[in-house]
């Protein structure tokens, strides 16, 4: 068990109220700007609860990182279901860099957090990363038996060269004020994250198909 949640219904509202907010605080500021200080303020929970449910800070981020990551891989599968495995990978491309752009804050702690070397972060990374890793390789590789990308490229290059497409519109991703200027100076008018991706995704299939 993660955390005691075992008090009564009152007291257990008390841990979703500090999960909650440690969620919405993390999204903001990342790992190392969360404070149990800050978390119990803004739940109005005293600190005793927090140390009773969650024993301390890193037990604390490693929750909230478990259910924003669930959160954000919920998403990353919902079009499973929807049209060939071709279309579900062209999607899941989409769902990532419209996950980045929604939670800028959040990418750009986390990336703060891992550049300065919280071993924390890196760790709690290592374990969630492969989750998403491991379903787009399962798509590719549905993608290639069902022929609709060639079987002679490695699984592995392939995703390396769809991960490069949201990379290569990642100032527009992230909002950078910078970006529209770039972008009028090389004549680039498309801005629509969607229509930007197809375009990449078309163009690499070209190489990628049989």
């Amino acid at each position: 068990m993660l955390y005691n949640n075992s008090m009564s219904r009152p007291s257990r509202n008390q841990d979703k109220k500090m999960l909650d907010v440690g969620k919405q605080l993390f999204r903001k500021k990342g790992f190392s700007g969360l404070t149990i200080m800050e978390v119990c303020h803004q739940a109005g929970v005293n600190q005793g609860m927090f140390v009773y449910y969650f024993k301390n800070k890193d037990n604390f981020s490693r929750i909230v990182f478990a259910e924003v990551y669930k959160e954000f891989f919920d998403e990353l599968k919902a079009p499973e279901s929807i049209g060939t495995p071709l279309d579900q990978l062209r999607q899941a491309i989409k769902t990532i860099a419209k996950y980045v752009a929604r939670n800028k804050d959040l990418f750009k702690s986390i990336m703060r957090d891992v550049l300065s070397g919280e071993k924390e972060v890196q760790n709690i990374i290592k374990k969630h990363a492969p989750k998403d890793l491991k379903y787009m390789f399962a798509l590719i590789d549905r993608c290639q038996k069902e022929g609709y990308i060639r079987k002679d490229v490695s699984k592995f290059e392939v995703f390396s060269m769809i991960q490069a497409i949201p990379m290569s519109i990642f100032p527009i991703i992230m909002g950078d004020s910078k970006a529209d200027k770039i972008l009028d100076a090389v004549g680039m008018k498309e801005r629509s994250v969607d229509k930007l991706i197809d375009a990449r995704f078309d163009i690499l299939l070209k190489g990628l198909k049989r």
